[in-house]
């Protein structure tokens, strides 16, 4: 049954203030002037705030005046005024944008969809959605995460976004805009005009809609335990021991009504669970892979105190390359390397990062698989076959970005993942020297020399104590006066002995 709306007169932006709510870092709003856009004239401006607020005022400011022209906030919020990956400060929320452009689809049948279908079941229900015109903005509020939860997040926020893509399923019309999932978006203000609807954005008044702060652990233990599978095996185990037992007299009942039907459900839970623990693993593989690239190269300008004169070009192309994908804008790639760029000590004009961007941009149509991207076997072979050269680029070899890049050994030695195999191998012969000794840094065999010294000494201790020399020990105990004083020396020599 669709939860009704409760109608305000009067909508309130809510959801801004609520996810921003006590933000000591910088937080963009944007506009965006169609009729400009037309003419080919800028038509994109932006501005960036400090602390909650500052950004409150701006928000206050903006609602009471007339506006006719599309706005536009932040989620997260950055370090410095730049909204991008390489500035990014704090994680405030999950998103997901259900868009059906040009197509006449009342939001009420999508909620009544969403309800029926998703929300508490394969996703968590939202703390807050705005109907934009031509869609709807979900979102779920967390409590304030640090940047260091970026590739967690991104596993979540990539979940969720698959997730609701089924919604095609049930509403042809409605699809999930996965270009909306990045670390940067910015998403459409409540009580902002929308141009192309001709209608304003409002916040919906729902039940199940309140003040609420999810924690990503929450969201994964609740609705996507296959994550710890490679995030954390002990907590993986836990949880499904949990779910056994929970299941267990269920199956025990649908067993003894109907065997070949209890049989037919558990192959088919075992196949989706093995279909979505492959579908994890391979997000988990890409997001890890590109969050250490990226992480890389902001140790490159650390290491080069943000002075990459002669290289700059090349690193601006492989940064962008590294987190692009098939959903990729223009915009998201201008502003990701824009964010790069005011880290620089000698940065470039803007005018010369958004031609950067373009190229960028223009190269992606004709090389769509990349190597953290999750597609199936038959969607590869069809990239294969509409190849030109038959062969499908999976991203550039470590190798190719340290030549390029003139990343040096020492350089390597702070990286995680843009290294050469010499250092490959240095890192796995250390790992392997480490595993090799015990909680005291002893090898096995440094070990047992030092039993078999503690164990002499107790032996020769009682003799020692009575002021025995070698000579009479040797006697006493009938061994070789050799091997006497061999053994107290080697005790002197480990200090176990006076």
């Amino acid at each position: 049954m669709l939860a009704k709306e409760t109608q305000e007169p009067k909508a309130k932006a809510r959801s801004i203030y609520a996810i921003h709510e006590g933000a000591d870092s910088w937080i963009a709003t944007s506009q965006a002037y169609p009729h400009l856009k037309l003419k080919g004239e800028r038509h994109w401006f932006q501005h960036h705030e400090l602390g909650y607020e500052a950004f409150q005022a701006k928000v206050v400011r903006f609602h009471n005046q007339e506006n006719k022209f599309n706005s536009y906030f932040s989620v997260n919020s950055f370090s410095r005024p730049q909204r991008s990956t390489a500035t990014l400060f704090r994680l405030n929320a999950l998103y997901v944008d259900l868009d059906w452009h040009g197509k006449s689809v009342d939001y009420q049948v999508v909620l009544r969809v969403l309800e029926d279908e998703f929300l508490g079941t394969k996703v968590p229900f939202p703390t807050h959605i705005t109907f934009t015109g031509r869609g709807l903005q979900l979102f779920w509020q967390l409590e304030h995460a640090p940047k260091q939860a970026l590739n967690f997040w991104m596993m979540i926020e990539s979940l969720l976004a698959d997730e609701l893509s089924e919604i095609s399923d049930y509403l042809p019309s409605v699809n999930v805009d996965h270009s909306c999932t990045t670390v940067d978006q910015v998403m459409r203000q409540p009580n902002s005009w929308h141009v192309t609807a001709k209608t304003y954005a409002r916040e919906l008044d729902l039940p199940y809609l309140y003040e609420y702060q999810y924690t990503l652990k929450e969201i994964a233990d609740d609705y996507f335990m296959h994550v710890w599978d490679v995030f954390d095996k002990n907590h993986a185990k836990k949880l499904a021991a949990i779910k056994r037992r929970e299941e267990w007299s269920a199956n025990q009942k649908l067993k003894k009504a109907d065997k070949k039907a209890y049989e037919a459900q558990k192959k088919a839970e075992r196949e989706a669970k093995n279909q979505k623990k492959k579908k994890i693993k391979n997000l988990f593989n890409g997001h890890t892979l590109m969050v250490n690239r990226l992480e890389d190269l902001y140790k490159l300008l650390e290491l080069r105190d943000y002075d990459i004169r002669g290289c700059r070009d090349t690193f601006f192309f492989f940064y962008a390359w590294t987190f692009a994908t098939e959903h990729t804008t223009l915009q998201h790639i201008t502003s990701e390397l824009l964010g790069v760029n005011s880290l620089l000590k000698y940065p470039l004009t803007e005018a010369e990062i958004e031609a950067k961007a373009k190229d960028v941009f223009n190269r992606l149509p004709r090389v769509k698989q990349k190597l953290y991207s999750n597609s199936t076997e038959e969607e590869i072979a069809t990239l294969k076959a509409n190849s030109k050269k038959g062969k499908v680029f999976r991203g550039f070899r470590n190798s190719t970005m340290i030549n390029r890049l003139g990343i040096t050994r020492e350089e390597q030695k702070h990286m995680k993942t843009l290294i050469d195999k010499r250092e490959k191998y240095d890192r796995n012969n250390e790992r392997r020297r480490a595993e090799r000794r015990d909680k005291n840094n002893y090898t096995q065999r440094e070990r047992k020399a030092l039993d078999n010294a503690y164990a002499k000494l107790t032996m020769y201790e009682p003799y020692l104590d009575q002021g025995f020399g070698a000579k009479r020990i040797a006697k006493e105990l009938n061994m070789s006066l050799n091997t006497v004083k061999s053994d107290l020396k080697r005790l002197k020599e480990k200090g176990l002995l006076i």
